[in-house]
């Protein structure tokens, strides 16, 4: 579940900053005042940090699944299309799998320490292995690639 939602400054581009494990909206607090000056900036607690306390023993609630549905409800809710995400460490891995899920919500995804697979696979996340910011579009190729869920001939350029 998300916390403490709230959007700040005004612009054409959405920018949703999402803090990592055991973190607040306040790791964005330097950087807030430059990004809202020309983008509208979206913020918000994610409820892991109960978690990270030891505060909460069920830890069904804490997936990358879970968080992925809470990013695109947040998002649905306050109206936010087409969005940069900036997610650290965990959150990053939660951007990708939302951006996955749903492709309208997300131009580009920027990682910032994030994890480079999901937890307790052996598959490699194939959007952070690249280490650069991808459209959600291409992400989205290069998900349905590594599954086999499409077929092609070409590359893709970044």
């Amino acid at each position: 579940m998300y916390l403490n939602p709230r959007i700040v400054g005004c612009g054409e581009r959405t920018l949703v900053l999402s803090h990592g494990y055991g973190g607040s909206q306040a790791i964005w607090d330097k950087v807030l005042p430059h990004l809202s000056k020309s983008n509208k900036v979206l913020l918000f607690d994610w409820d892991f940090a109960r978690a990270a306390a030891g505060e909460d023993e069920d830890e069904e609630r804490y997936t990358f699944s879970r968080f992925a549905d809470e990013l695109v409800a947040l998002m649905d809710e306050v109206k936010l299309k087409g969005a940069v995400f900036v997610g650290h460490s965990m959150a990053g891995m939660v951007g990708c799998i939302a951006s996955i899920r749903r492709p309208d919500l997300f131009t580009h995804l920027v990682l910032v320490g994030a994890s480079p697979r999901f937890v307790h696979t052996s598959h490699p996340s194939p959007c952070i292995s690249t280490r650069v910011a991808l459209p959600a579009c291409q992400v989205n190729f290069l998900y349905r690639m590594e599954h086999k869920q499409e077929k092609s001939s070409g590359f893709i350029s970044m």
